[in-house]
């Protein structure tokens, strides 16, 4: 069995989006991949039925484009799951999840409230929001290049009462980062608890951004200790960053992880669809129909950290939690490898560690004052 380790699955159900977001990965969104019933079905069949997801429990991860725009196919999907995990006694049929993160401009709708309800037990469901208005109104927008704050906001608010301990996550770009302090505090005075701070991983930063970015968290780490906001739950102060490299780093991705599209082919994760690649052809493993393709899987099944990274990297004393994308890697590289490990946010996480430095050195200290 699974010792309590948990599968993802993921389900690209629509590559449609309503936003389109300066800093998104996404590169071919359209309104005609959406994943038909058959392929829901049959991926349904096909993770149930195969004997080596042998974990616990399952994540079933709805994305897009935006998921909630197929609503109806989502429920279908879930329906399809449970019914199909019960009449198999299958040990998923009460052990699983169902995860989706959406852009929030059709939370408030009466099929997705109603979906929220039947499922309520088994959702994890988060809303992206940037920060302030200016912050998210810089990259969060619409076709029209209008932004999107006013739009989702009263949803984000709604959401926050329904699902209090839900994490949110805030992107940043090099065309934010001057927001990224009050945008943080706006988060945490709407009332979201959980706040994910993601740098973007493409190689879009500019000389003194780690600067700009190392001095907005040290001024916002000011403030919270003043205020005495000594808030954990933010994801660049979380208590385990700037760790030397391990040699014990598992990847997900195609381990714990699949991908599903419109037409049932299966990916190590949804980053190596062809929607998510600049240069590089999509990395497809096998479909729903066939199985994987297990030496398409070989460097997935063989991932060496050690190996993927440069011997900067490796030398690197806090390189243990530097965030890397393989999709990412895999696109940017110079051949069809994800053994050539991207740099592109290294100063950006070297900027965060000093910030988070300073944060805890004040925080103790401010502690040890009070004892």
């Amino acid at each position: 069995m699974g010792d309590g380790q948990v599968r993802t699955i993921i389900f690209i159900v629509t590559k449609e989006c309503q936003f389109r977001c300066r800093y998104c990965y996404l590169v071919e969104k359209n309104s005609y991949e959406v994943m038909p019933s058959i392929i829901g079905r049959s991926a349904v069949d096909f993770i149930l039925a195969n004997p080596e997801f042998d974990e616990d429990s399952v994540i079933l991860d709805f994305i897009g484009g935006e998921p909630l725009i197929e609503i109806e196919r989502i429920e279908e999907i879930c329906g399809y799951f449970v019914k199909r995990a019960e009449e198999s006694g299958h040990r998923w049929s009460t052990n699983y999840t169902i995860r989706i993160t959406t852009n929030g401009l059709l939370y408030n709708k009466e099929a997705v409230q109603a979906f929220l309800i039947k499922y309520n037990e088994h959702i994890s469901i988060s809303i992206s929001l940037d920060g302030t208005k200016r912050k998210n109104d810089t990259n969060r927008v619409f076709v029209s290049g209008k932004g999107t704050y006013d739009s989702i906001i009263d949803n984000v608010r709604l959401w926050i009462r329904q699902y209090p301990e839900s994490e949110s996550r805030m992107t940043i770009s090099h065309d934010d980062l001057p927001f990224v302090k009050e945008s943080i505090l706006h988060l945490l005075e709407l009332g979201i608890k959980n706040i994910d701070v993601r740098i973007v991983n493409e190689d879009v930063w500019k000389d003194g951004d780690d600067i700009i970015y190392e001095n907005q968290l040290i001024s916002l780490a000011d403030y919270l200790v003043s205020k005495e906001s000594l808030d954990s739950h933010l994801s660049c102060f979380h208590e385990e960053k700037g760790m030397p490299i391990s040699d014990n780093v598992d990847i997900s991705c195609g381990n714990k992880v699949i991908a599903i599209d419109s037409l049932g082919n299966l990916y190590p994760c949804h980053r190596f669809a062809s929607y998510s690649l600049r240069t590089k052809s999509p990395l497809i493993i096998g479909d729903v129909f066939n199985g994987i393709d297990k030496n398409k899987m070989r460097a997935f099944a063989c991932f060496d950290v050690r190996t993927h990274n440069s011997k900067e990297c490796n030398e690197c004393n806090i390189c243990g939690d530097c965030r890397f994308c393989l999709a990412e890697d895999y696109d940017s590289a110079e051949t069809n490898t994800i053994y050539q490990h991207s740099k592109a946010i290294c100063k950006m996480h070297k900027a965060e560690v000093r910030a988070y430095n300073y944060y805890w050195r004040l925080y103790n200290h401010k502690s040890q004052n009070y004892d």
